[in-house]
């Protein structure tokens, strides 16, 4: 049962209890919480009530939505729609606060007793039926299917993590089993199963320990095969000799039951669970209809959360389309009228033209148009209005530094950030000047971001950047290098294999990995390449940190030839001390 309450708006008071699954918020009477407040969309928001848990999702909403929970405050939109919210947490729509008065999953009560006692209470509650004559189930029978009874409470966004729940689950409800596999199906197909079709590095298991010296395969392929070609469930127990293939022989399997998993009619993986000779008795007949069964929910679970994610990345891909048809409606006038507006101060205040905090504003106005022109160009027909021409890389780094100092650092943080700009003057490359320094700014944003953390919670933290130009080491002839160095902790191993994809985590565990997509994208436009080096620990000498390079065409020539090559536009350096040492060896003492 979910209860919300409106406590502060036009509406203070509303308020509504419900067992309903979903209960909408918006300024539409067909919502289940209608709002009179302007600054709510139409259909704003909704809380999903998923077994004992509850979420609130943004829809698409004008202006968002904020969850205020333990203190601190949250903001939903378009690339971070949802959150799970709890009692007295609050959600803030335009000028509306919802308090959230209390979340009860459907069909259990509230107790004061122990968790025993509530388990031995559930058991009568399924098992009873009125009849007194009955016998409850024992607490420790209904304990063993627990894990799996609140599976659909999971919640259900990530399949990786879904697996994982599905695969500890059971083997709690068949404690004789030395291990439990859950395998995908990479696409392909064909009338018999090959080995290149198993997803070997998305497998998830749960296992118990049994023996030091005994091998540990997760599954028989032989027993996988088998199920592939029958579309069914295939199970050896009760005495039923085990194939004589190796991983039987080397896991000393004893008996086995293995289940096709479908989703959306097509068969997506396997359930694949195994006893071991001498450890507990045998799968039996039973234990493979029970399988059956709750593979089947299973089943359902995987297919809903690949479903949710795929709906995350439609959410986001449909923000991003939004974005982009505003810019073609909104920004266009807005930036004229601003160009106009500067226009006319600058005629009746003609000294304000010599202002240096006058020109930066200049700057950003210029660079706020020449990104929307881009945007809305590419979106209309599909070309770019990027345009290379020959820059020097000391002067834009000069030019960048000073923006980021102005736009990231504060006065009282300037001092704890040191920048090097270690280009070399005679240095050039073919290049769009303005694309160019958004890729450098957001390099440098995501150096500093660290450091900003710190500074919220009031700890001492200094850093430093260096900007480093030379030589691409690959082709000196055609390429430099313009490299981003910084001491402040590398990117975890998870995340830099996800780097250069839109929709996943960045260095910012928060993040969504956008800013790295579109240097990629702007950089691989331009005819060059992005690399990336990192360490999350200090390595040969050099501290914990990230190196990121552009690989940018010395000349027109090079970067037609770098379009014909199609070079990847994203590459991680594994070796980072080795490639961070050839990069600072540019240089200069005293520098």
């Amino acid at each position: 049962m979910l209860h919300i309450r409106v406590t502060k708006g036009v509406d203070k008071g509303e308020q509504i209890k419900t067992r309903q699954g979903v209960v909408s918020v918006g300024r539409s009477p067909r919502c289940d919480l209608a709002l009179g407040d302007n600054r709510v969309s139409h259909v704003h928001g909704e809380f999903l009530v998923v077994g004992p848990r509850c979420f609130y999702r943004d829809l698409l909403s004008r202006n968002g939505s904020f969850v205020r929970s333990g203190g601190e405050t949250f903001w939903l939109g378009p690339l971070q729609s949802e959150r799970e919210v709890k009692t007295d947490d609050e959600i803030i729509v335009g000028n509306t606060t919802v308090l959230v008065e209390a979340v009860l999953p459907e069909g259990i009560r509230t107790t004061q007793r122990g968790e025993d006692d509530f388990a031995a209470t559930r058991a009568v509650d399924l098992n009873h039926h009125g009849r007194p004559e009955e016998q409850p189930l024992a607490t420790a029978e209904i304990a063993q299917f627990q894990g799996f009874l609140d599976l659909p409470s999971h919640d259900a966004t990530s399949v990786n993590e879904t697996k994982a729940a599905v695969c500890d689950a059971l083997l709690k409800v068949f404690p004789e089993a030395a291990c439990v596999t859950l395998i995908g199906l990479l696409p392909g197909g064909g009338e018999e199963l090959t080995a290149d079709r198993l997803d070997i590095a998305g497998a998830v298991s749960a296992s118990q320990k049994i023996d030091e010296d005994r091998a540990d395969p997760r599954y028989s392929f032989h027993v996988l095969a088998q199920s592939y070609a029958g579309r069914g469930l295939v199970y050896y127990g009760s005495g039923a000799a085990m194939p004589d293939a190796p991983s039987v022989r080397l896991g000393s399997m004893d008996s086995c039951v293995c289940l096709p998993l479908w989703q959306g009619g097509e068969l997506s993986g396997f359930l694949y669970a195994y006893t071991v000779a001498g450890h507990g008795r045998p799968f039996t007949r039973r234990d493979a209809q029970l399988f059956w069964l709750l593979g089947g929910v299973a089943s359902l679970l995987l297919s809903r959360a690949a479903d949710a994610e795929q709906r995350s990345r439609w959410r986001a891909a449909a923000a991003a389309g939004e974005a982009v048809s505003g810019l073609s409606h909104d920004a266009r006038p807005v930036l004229d009228a601003l160009g106009k507006n500067m226009l006319g101060v600058e005629k009746s205040l003609p000294a304000v033209a010599r202002n240096n905090s006058w020109k930066f504003v200049q700057q950003d106005l210029k660079f706020l148009r020449r990104i929307t022109r881009d945007a809305i160009r590419r979106a209309r027909t599909g070309r770019g209005d990027l345009r290379s021409r020959e820059v020097r890389l000391r002067p834009l780094v000069d030019e960048v530094v000073a923006m980021c100092r102005r736009y990231f650092l504060d006065s009282v943080h300037r001092d704890d950030v040191t920048f090097i700009n270690a280009c070399h003057e005679s240095h050039t490359a073919t290049i769009d000047r303005q694309a160019a320094q958004q890729a450098l700014i957001n390099c440098i944003k995501n150096s500093l971001r660290p450091l900003r953390e710190a500074w919220g919670h009031r700890q001492d933290r200094s850093g430093t950047i260096k900007i480093i130009s030379c030589d691409d080491f690959q082709s000196r002839q055609r390429y430099c290098l313009l490299s981003v160095c910084d001491d402040v902790g590398g990117i975890p191993r998870q995340v830099l294999e996800q780097l250069g994809q839109p929709f996943v985590a960045g260095k910012d565990p928060r993040g969504l990995g956008l800013g790295v997509y579109i240097v990629s994208d702007i950089v691989g436009r331009m005819g060059g390449q992005v690399r990336i080096a990192t360490s999350t620990e200090p390595a040969g000498g050099l501290p914990a940190g990230t190196v990121v390079s552009f690989s940018l065409p010395k000349n027109d020539q090079a970067r037609k030839l770098s379009n014909e090559t199609s070079r990847p536009r994203l590459l991680v350096i594994r070796d980072y001390p080795r490639y961070r040492k050839r990069i600072e060896k540019a240089l200069s003492p005293g520098d």
